[in-house]
């Protein structure tokens, strides 16, 4: 699909490169796998339970 990169990084430098990006471009990143927008990606990674509240 034409627009996704790969990174083969830490996270800490993925996110600060997205950010980036968003900023540059005006547009949301979108994870490819989920179609999660990268800031409720962050929120998932920030409290792992969320994971488990919405499956439940």
């Amino acid at each position: 699909m034409f627009g996704r990169i790969g990174l083969g990084t830490t996270l800490g430098y993925a996110d600060v490169a997205i950010v980036r990006w968003q900023q540059m471009t005006g547009k949301q990143a979108v994870r490819a796998e989920s179609d999660k927008i990268f800031e409720e990606v962050g929120l998932e990674r920030s409290n792992p339970d969320s994971t488990l509240e919405a499956t439940e």
